[in-house]
C-alpha cells in the first residue's frame, strides 16, 4: 500500500474575499473613531472655554460692584446671593452642556457625517456603509447587490484613508471662544493694575462669601496691636496700626465703647510715630477697668471690631511681718498687723505673710528690686516668705538691703503690676566699749580749794564703726 501525503489545504476564494471585507472594515471603523474623539474634545473644549469666560467676565463685575457700588463693600447676603446664583448657572452649564460629552462617545453616523461634510467626493459614501452592513448577510443571496455593496465599501475605505484628518473637525468654535477668553482675563489684569484698591481681594470676597475677609479699600490697615486682647485691670493700653494710602488732610481715628456704657463709639485722634510716618498709635486707656471694643478707621477703610477682656488684677496683700529677735536680746517676738514697714536689730528673722486676690501658682520676696529672691511658701490661701536682716559687706553701718515688695504669677504668667514697696532699716549690732572715769568727793573740812577724794565712775558707749 503506498504511503499517503498530506495535502495542505488551500484557502477558498470565499475566505480571502470575507477577510478582504474585514480588514476593510476595520480600517473604516478606526478612522470614524478617530473622528469621534476629535469631535469630542473640540465639542468639549469650546464649551469649557465659554463657561470660564463667562465665569471670569461675571467675577470681574462682581468685583466691581464690590468695590464701587458698596461704600463697605457687598453685603454677605448679596454676597452670597450671587455665589449661589453663579454656583446654580455652573452647575447647569456643565451638567447639560458639558457632561454628555464626559459620560458618552460620539455615535459614529454623527462622525461620517462630519467627515462626508468636509470630503464633498464622499458622496455618503460612508454613512451608507455604515447603515447597510447591518444587512449583509442578505445581500448574499444577491450577486449584484453583493458586488454593489463591495465597491462602497472599498471606496469608502480608500477615501477615508487619504483625508488629512486635521482638516475634517472644524475648530473655529475653540479659536473664536479662546480669544474671548483671553479678551476677558486682559481686561480683568488691567482693572487689577489700575483700580486703586485690591481687585484680587474683591474677588476673593464674591468667591468665598462665607470667609470673613475685609472690603478692598484704598487705604491699607495693617497690624492692629494688640488686636483681640486680655489685660489685667488697671493696665496702661495703647493701640498702634501701620497704614498705607492714606492722602494729605485724611485723619485716621479710633472708635471705642465700653462694656458699662459710659463711652459708646468714643473717637480719639491716631497720631503718626516720629520715626515712622506711616505708623500710628492713640491710648486707649492709661488704666483700663472695663471691657472694651474697637475699630480703626482710616480714609475709606475700617477694620472689625477688636475686644479687649479685662481681668481681674492680681494682688498679693500684706497681711502680717513676724520679727523674731536674736536670742541673746531676750526679746519676745513681735507680729506688726497690716504694716509692711520693717525696723530692727541686725540677725532678726522675718516672717513676711501675705494673701492673694486670685489662685497663684509661685509669689516671691523681691528685695531691692531683684538684688535677691526670696520664695515664698504657700499654706491654705495664705503665701509666707523668711529672710534675715544683716548689714552690708561693703559699709558696715548700713543694711544690706533697703526696701521689699511681694511679687506673685498665675498660671497664665500674669503678675501684680507696680506692687508696694515698704521699707527696711536695720540697725547694727556693735560690741560695747567700758570707759573708768574719775569721780570727785567733798571732804569735810570746808577749805577753799576743798580737797577731793576720787571714786570710780563708769561709762559704756556702743563702739560705731
Amino acid at each position: 500500500m503506498a504511503g499517503s501525503e498530506i495535502v495542505p489545504a488551500i484557502p477558498s476564494a470565499t475566505s480571502s474575499v470575507r477577510s478582504e471585507q474585514d480588514d476593510l472594515e476595520r480600517r473604516i471603523e478606526e478612522r470614524i473613531r478617530f473622528v469621534g474623539r476629535r469631535i469630542g474634545w473640540v465639542e468639549l473644549s469650546w464649551r469649557l472655554l465659554i463657561w470660564l469666560a463667562g465665569g471670569t467676565g461675571l467675577l470681574l463685575v462682581l468685583t466691581a460692584c464690590d468695590q464701587w457700588l458698596f461704600l463697605r463693600g457687598m453685603p454677605d447676603t448679596l454676597r452670597w446671593t450671587a455665589w449661589l446664583v453663579f454656583a446654580g448657572l455652573s452647575a447647569a452649564w456643565l451638567g447639560f452642556a458639558v457632561g454628555p460629552y464626559l459620560l458618552h462617545r460620539i455615535h459614529p453616523l454623527f462622525a461620517a457625517y462630519v467627515l462626508e461634510k468636509a470630503v464633498p467626493g464622499l458622496k455618503h459614501a460612508v454613512m451608507a456603509f455604515l447603515l447597510l452592513r447591518e444587512r449583509r448577510q442578505d445581500f448574499e443571496h444577491d450577486p449584484l447587490t453583493k458586488h454593489v455593496f463591495r465597491g462602497l465599501e472599498q471606496k469608502a475605505a480608500v477615501t477615508v484613508e487619504t483625508v488629512p484628518l486635521d482638516q475634517v473637525v472644524d475648530r473655529g468654535q475653540v479659536v473664536r471662544w479662546a480669544a474671548v477668553l483671553a479678551g476677558v482675563i486682559a481686561v480683568f489684569c488691567l482693572y487689577v493694575v489700575l483700580s486703586p484698591k485690591n481687585a484680587l481681594v474683591s474677588s476673593a470676597r464674591v468667591l468665598i462669601p462665607w470667609a470673613d475677609i475685609a472690603p478692598a479699600t484704598r487705604v491699607r490697615i495693617d497690624a492692629v496691636s494688640p488686636g483681640d486682647a486680655e489685660v489685667t485691670a488697671g493696665e496702661r493700653v495703647v493701640v498702634t496700626v501701620t497704614l498705607f494710602g492714606l492722602r494729605s488732610g485724611e485723619e485716621p481715628r479710633l472708635r471705642f465703647s465700653t462694656a458699662d456704657g459710659q463711652f459708646l463709639n468714643q473717637a480719639i485722634p491716631l497720631r503718626p510715630d516720629d520715626g515712622d510716618a506711616s505708623r500710628f498709635s492713640a491710648e486707649l486707656s492709661p488704666a483700663i477697668r472695663h471691657e472694651t471694643t474697637y475699630r480703626v478707621e482710616a480714609g475709606d477703610a475700617e477694620t472689625r471690631e477688636f475686644r479687649i477682656r479685662v481681668l481681674p488684677a492680681i494682688r498679693l496683700e500684706l497681711r502680717s511681718v513676724e520679727l523674731e529677735y536674736p536670742p541673746y536680746t531676750r526679746l519676745e517676738k513681735k507680729t506688726q498687723l497690716d504694716m509692711g514697714d520693717i525696723s530692727a536689730l541686725e540677725g532678726t528673722r522675718v516672717t513676711v505673710r501675705a494673701q492673694s486676690s486670685v489662685p497663684l501658682t509661685q509669689a516671691e520676696i523681691d528685695l531691692d528690686n531683684g538684688r535677691m529672691r526670696v520664695p515664698m511658701q504657700q499654706s491654705g490661701d495664705i503665701w509666707q516668705g523668711r529672710f534675715t536682716l544683716k548689714m552690708s559687706n561693703k559699709e558696715p553701718n548700713v543694711g544690706e538691703f533697703t526696701a521689699y515688695a511681694l511679687r506673685g504669677a498665675d498660671q497664665d504668667g500674669r503678675t501684680n503690676r507696680d506692687p508696694v514697696r515698704f521699707s527696711i532699716v536695720t540697725i547694727p549690732d556693735r560690741a560695747h566699749i567700758i570707759r573708768t572715769l574719775p569721780r570727785m568727793v567733798r571732804s569735810s573740812r570746808s577749805t577753799w580749794p576743798p580737797p577731793f577724794r576720787q571714786k570710780r565712775r563708769i561709762r559704756t558707749s556702743a563702739c560705731v564703726g
